[in-house]
């Protein structure tokens, strides 16, 4: 049970799709040892002519490829993807790999037959999509496509909408050198207050048909650097971090068991919040809603 306490209403946004079922799977991998040329320690040593650090934290670094018993794992560290085989008895042993772009953070499987599999990996710093072909019988991968958008991408899910089209979700700053908005790309939305602008937010969500490869659309969100994708009942949703609406969750339980509760008024924002909860949820709903309802150009992707 969580209690939220804010002064001001937190904003939240979803990109709407058709019904649907989603599985969601989680495993481990180790990493893939470095090539011999990165790891050639002979001779005196030299001052580091190409190395770059970057430190991007992995948000969905592991991807099940079920019907070949195979798993790929972003190694961001090395900008590789590694592919690891799944033995009868459990065991794991790595059996191949690809180099993608800069710092992959997140993978998602695409399409995948008994021979094949297609992988989109979202690279943080390369601010790009590397689509990768995987032979699973020879644990071979290949990078067959790039796809670019905005800044800093984190996080991508699949969902499938009412029209049968698979989409990809990506989440990105609003901002970067290939975002098709001119405002983002050229910084100007970055400075302007969000009154005076068609994008009021500072992140976006990137939705590409994953058949053609091609983007059907960018939706902006009231938020700064968004995290997270997930998806539930042909909804996705997106969790953003620092989003500057000075809001805090809390432990319901921890407030009330408190002994200086009273004293410092938590018991009355604790009430408060078991009170004006479910208000603040019918407020979101409706102004969901209508935004839905008043809009004359709804996304295709809906």
């Amino acid at each position: 049970m969580l209690a939220a306490c804010s002064d001001e209403a937190t904003r939240s946004e979803a990109a709407e799709l058709g019904s649907g079922t989603f599985a969601l799977a989680a495993s481990s991998a180790s990493s893939r040892t470095a090539p011999v040329s990165a790891r050639d320690t002979s001779g005196p040593p030299l001052p580091a002519s190409d190395y770059t650090l970057f430190e991007a934290d992995p948000v969905r670094p592991i991807a099940v490829l079920e019907q070949s018993r195979r798993v790929a794992v972003a190694n961001a560290v090395d900008d590789y993807v590694e592919l690891v085989a799944v033995d009868r008895d459990g065991s794991l042993s790595a059996c191949g790999g690809v180099r993608v772009g800069l710092r992959p953070v997140a993978l998602a499987v695409v399409k995948e037959s008994a021979r094949l599999a297609e992988l989109w990996v979202v690279n943080h710093i390369s601010d790009s999509i590397s689509v990768v072909r995987v032979d699973t019988e020879r644990c071979a991968a290949t990078v067959i496509d790039t796809l670019h958008v905005g800044d800093e991408p984190r996080d991508i899910v699949l969902a499938t909408g009412a029209d049968g089209r698979q989409s990809a979700f990506v989440t990105t700053a609003h901002r970067g050198q290939h975002h098709p908005v001119d405002g983002a790309r050229t910084g100007r939305d970055l400075v302007t207050p969000a009154g005076e602008k068609e994008h009021a937010g500072l992140a976006d969500v990137f939705v590409f048909d994953t058949r053609r490869r091609a983007l059907r659309g960018v939706v902006n969100l009231f938020t700064d650097s968004l995290r997270a994708l997930a998806t539930g009942e042909g909804v996705v949703y997106a969790a953003g971090f620092q989003t500057g609406n000075r809001s805090t969750l809390i432990m319901a339980e921890r407030v009330f068991a408190s002994p200086t509760t009273e004293r410092c008024t938590g018991g009355a924002i604790a009430r408060a919040a078991f009170k004006t909860s479910p208000g603040s949820n019918r407020t979101r709903a409706r102004s969901t809603r209508t935004a839905r309802s008043t809009s004359s150009t709804p996304p295709s992707w809906h």
